[in-house]
């Protein structure tokens, strides 16, 4: 498991079911994905504003098959702070995602309540 991270077991098996039953269902797994990113997307924001603004406001939450992910969408601009990405990480994303891990076990937690509430469990 990579430093920093939530790992959430099984997520990729139960998308591949989802996707064989309702396109509906598909689409609100991915959007409480990407609300469960917006909860640390939203605190490296804060946290990284003071050093950068720009840079803090171009943090966007990527859902894919694999997992969700909080990225700089700025390319490199001048190349002159090569550890910059480093920064980020250290300053922003990584502390902003230990802080706020508990709470997106939580909404994970209960995006799963949800679905399974709606399929009759």
């Amino acid at each position: 498991m990579a430093a920093g991270s939530v790992k959430v077991t099984g997520l990729k098996e139960l998308q591949r079911a989802l996707r064989m039953g309702d396109k509906a269902l598909t689409k609100e797994i991915k959007k409480e994905l990407r609300t469960a990113g917006n909860i640390v997307r939203d605190d490296a924001r804060s946290r990284f504003a003071g050093s950068d603004a720009a840079s803090a406001a171009a943090y966007r939450t990527i859902v894919r098959q694999r997992g969700v992910a909080v990225e700089q969408s700025l390319g490199r601009t001048t190349g002159t702070r090569p550890d910059f990405s480093a920064l980020q990480l250290s300053r922003a994303l990584e502390p902003a995602l230990e802080a706020k891990s508990e709470e997106v076990v939580d909404q994970l937690d209960g995006m799963l309540d949800r679905i399974g509430r709606s399929a009759g469990f």
